[in-house]
């Protein structure tokens, strides 16, 4: 009987310990942004030097079940990919996230759009 415990005990410090890692992600504006993602040092405005493959899993896995948030792809010039990630929930604090690979640079950009709407 003590074996279960301790084993029961170990198992939730585990539990615990994984949740708190993905807990430390950047969250703004209630939007979480991938991680590794630096500001660029505009308002809202993140560079991630991970590759768009990885990003978009990430955001996928992250907001996949979230109810109101839609993935949209967006109309781009061939050196530019290109999502929209958009949050219909009622009483968003986040409208939506762009999300977009410049091609010849290999680099990622999220920008992450405010609410307009106030509760």
């Amino acid at each position: 009987m003590r074996i279960l415990r301790r084993g029961a005990t170990s198992a939730l410090l585990v539990v615990g310990l994984l949740s708190s890692v993905r807990a430390e992600a950047r969250s703004v504006h209630g939007a979480t942004i991938p991680d590794g993602a630096e500001p660029t040092g505009q308002v809202n405005q993140f560079i991630a030097r991970r590759p768009w493959n990885k990003i978009m899993t990430e955001l996928r896995r992250t907001y996949r079940r979230v109810p109101g948030v839609v993935f949209r792809r967006v109309s781009t010039p061939p050196r530019i990919r290109a999502w929209y990630i958009q949050n219909t929930r009622a009483g968003r604090t986040w409208d939506g996230i762009n999300v977009y690979e410049d091609l010849a640079k290999r680099t990622v950009y999220l920008s992450v759009l405010p609410s307009a709407r106030r509760r």
